[in-house]
């Protein structure tokens, strides 16, 4: 374990790579057998590079400040303090997003600026500081994000050694299986002819590809593409990350949704999380709850049954979402998952079953997102 930046955490980073990582392994195991049997040390290459992180570059040689000087004022009064607030801007090439546990390392070392792909260091000097006391706080704070930033490319360097070695061993282990059960048929002796009840599992195959689009080709499913307008999209979930996972793969790989807004991967910016959800949910045209048996239900008057039922803080997003969006008009999708209770209050509307998996219930998620217009 590296020594270099033992105080940085990477939750959100770690999260991110996981996810990548299962697109990935999924990806291989939805190639067809003659693919497989096909996909030399080229071939292999190309499909992680699709996958492969391609670590930030934090560029300090270009940081600037901003113009203006903001004065502190005490909340009640309103009275000026003295102390004095200052940002910095570092730029961010290529893909800034992996940076967004700057500002999540127990104090506010940094905050992403997404939209401008640059991170913003925010100083206060006060009354009592020293002269030069900006210049010095400012070094002090830029080596640190710099440092972060490091960390961050060491774990995608990892990550993209780990990825390679995962897909390599997972189309291997197909190419195997493959070639040994064709073997094994062939000493059989039998003719072989085609079943047409692999029809159906064939179509259902070239629509997974279809919506793999950009993951295996680089190049975006125009019918598909052509089928989804742009909408904001909301998942309110819980501690059940691989229905999570595989929602989101749904959305975006599958039906070629824009990327789903999933609060925990949203950066703070300072914010408390009520304003955080709140911030992020102004702008929300559709929203998907995961209603997942995530905590025990005690009932005092039936202690041998244990009953499950969505978090708290899943049922609080469900209602909000619930009044601000209408409960009748389409566009808050219920999904639950196993048995689980479901409050009293909106008992009788229609849930959609994941129990068997996202993919279980993609026709009834797709036949309600056209029914709202999203797909045509």
């Amino acid at each position: 374990m590296s020594e270099q930046h033992p105080h940085f955490v990477h939750t959100l980073l770690e999260y991110r790579l996981q996810e990548r990582l299962d697109t990935a392994i999924g990806t291989v195991n939805d190639l067809s057998q003659e693919d497989v049997l096909q996909c030399d040390g080229a071939c292999l290459t190309e499909i992680v590079r699709q996958f492969a992180v391609a670590p930030p570059i934090l560029r300090p040689d270009l940081m600037y400040a901003d113009e203006r000087i903001g004065e502190s004022e005490e909340i009640l009064s309103g009275r000026r303090t003295g102390h004095t607030n200052h940002s910095f801007f570092i730029p961010v090439e290529r893909e800034a997003d992996w940076l967004e546990d700057v500002g999540n390392q127990g104090y506010p070392l940094a905050f992403l600026d997404r939209k401008r792909a640059r991170i913003e260091i925010r100083l206060v000097i006060s009354p009592e500081d020293e002269e030069g006391a900006l210049k010095e706080k400012l070094e002090h704070r830029t080596n640190l994000v710099e440092q972060y930033a490091a960390s961050v490319t060491e774990r995608a360097i990892e990550f993209n050694k780990t990825l390679a070695e995962k897909m390599a061993n997972a189309l291997n282990i197909r190419k195997k299986a493959i070639a040994k059960a064709e073997q094994e048929l062939a000493a059989t002796a039998l003719p072989r002819v085609h079943n047409p009840a692999h029809a159906e599992t064939a179509i259902k195959l070239e629509r997974i590809l279809r919506g793999l689009g950009a993951h295996m080709t680089g190049e975006a499913s125009q019918n598909v593409e052509a089928q989804a307008r742009n909408v904001r999209s909301f998942i309110v979930h819980d501690h059940d990350r691989q229905s999570l996972f595989e929602l989101k793969d749904y959305l975006q790989n599958t039906l070629r949704l824009d990327e789903p807004v999933v609060l925990q991967q949203m950066p703070g910016q300072g914010r408390t999380l009520i304003e955080k959800f709140e911030s992020e949910a102004e702008a929300t045209e559709l929203v998907f709850v995961l209603l997942t048996p995530d905590d025990r239900v005690a009932d005092p008057s039936d202690t041998d049954t244990e009953k499950r039922r969505a978090r708290q803080n899943v049922i609080f997003e469900m209602g909000f979402f619930l009044g601000k969006l209408g409960r009748t008009s389409g566009r808050v999708l219920l999904l639950y998952k196993d048995s689980l209770d479901i409050p009293s209050d909106i008992a009788g509307i229609e849930y959609i079953d994941i129990t068997n998996g996202v993919g279980s219930a993609g026709e009834r998620i797709r036949k309600e997102l056209q029914a709202f217009g999203v797909l045509r």
